[in-house]
C-alpha cells in the first residue's frame, strides 16, 4: 500500500480525492463467526480503508486540499441478524470518517464524505441500477466486464 501511494504521488505529483469502495460481507452469528474471518472482514472494510487515509492525508494536508469519500453500508447503522460483525466494521469505518471530517474541516478546500450504499442482491449487475440517483456521490466500481463508473446525483 505505502509503495503504490508513493508510486502515485511520484507519478502524478498528487492525490486529489481518495476513494475507498473495497469491502465485502460476511454472514454469520456473532457466537458463531471464526476469529480469524472476523478479522479479515476488519482488516479490508475498515483497517485498509483507513491506512489508506493516514497515508494519502500528509500529502493533502500540506496542499491543504483533497477530498475523501469512504463508502459505508446501511448496516453500518442497521444490524441485521447474522450481520453483526460486518455492520461492526462499516459502521466503526463510518464514525472514523465522520470524526476525519471534523479533523480537516478547517482547510480551505479538503472535505471528507461517507456515503451508505443499500446492499443490492447482485453486486455486479442490475441490482446496482436500482440504486442511481438514491445518493449524491460518484461511484466507481469495477465489474467483471471492465469499469463502470457511475454518476450518481
Amino acid at each position: 500500500m505505502e509503495q503504490a501511494v508513493r508510486d502515485t504521488l511520484k507519478t502524478f505529483g498528487a492525490i486529489d480525492v481518495l476513494v475507498n469502495n473495497a469491502g465485502h460481507g460476511y454472514r454469520g452469528t456473532i457466537e458463531e463467526s471464526e476469529p480469524e474471518a472476523v478479522r479479515e472482514l476488519f482488516e479490508t472494510n475498515f483497517f485498509g480503508p483507513m491506512e489508506l487515509v493516514r497515508q494519502v492525508l500528509p500529502s493533502m494536508r500540506a496542499r491543504k486540499q483533497g477530498m475523501i469519500i469512504n463508502v459505508t453500508s446501511i448496516g453500518a447503522v442497521r444490524g441485521a441478524l447474522g450481520n453483526g460483525y460486518y455492520s461492526a466494521a462499516k459502521g466503526a469505518l463510518e464514525l472514523a470518517s465522520e470524526a476525519l471530517a471534523k479533523e480537516v474541516q478547517h482547510w480551505e478546500s479538503a472535505s471528507c464524505w461517507w456515503s451508505r450504499v443499500h446492499s443490492a442482491p447482485d453486486f455486479t449487475g442490475s441490482g446496482w441500477e436500482r440504486l442511481r440517483g438514491k445518493f449524491p456521490i460518484t461511484i466507481l466500481w469495477p465489474a467483471n466486464t471492465g469499469r463502470r463508473i457511475w454518476k450518481m446525483p
